[in-house]
């Protein structure tokens, strides 16, 4: 009978540490939206004047959060996914 190969970690050499840095931080970026998510209420998510966050600072850090971290902190954890798996597919 053919015995199983046996199923190792991979040695820290062989990571890519660019995708590992990159994966931690939109995995950050998701977590940081989610808990904005969950504290509010569902429509205060998209609507910052429901909890009355539609002045000053809490206007800019909302602007700034739905624009450049809810969509492209997703976005950069997916293409990760996809190159992680490309990696995995065309390893010896």
């Amino acid at each position: 009978m053919n015995s199983p190969e046996l199923i190792t970690p991979i040695a820290q050499k062989a990571r890519f540490q660019s995708i590992d840095t990159l994966r931690g931080i939109a995995l950050l970026g998701v977590l940081l939206m989610n808990i904005i998510a969950f504290a509010n209420p569902f429509a205060a998510y998209y609507l910052p004047s429901i909890d009355r966050a539609d002045t000053g600072l809490n206007l800019a850090v909302f602007m700034f959060m739905d624009i450049f971290i809810e969509g492209s902190m997703r976005t950069i954890f997916s293409i990760l996914f996809g190159a992680g798996l490309l990696i995995f597919i065309n390893k010896p």
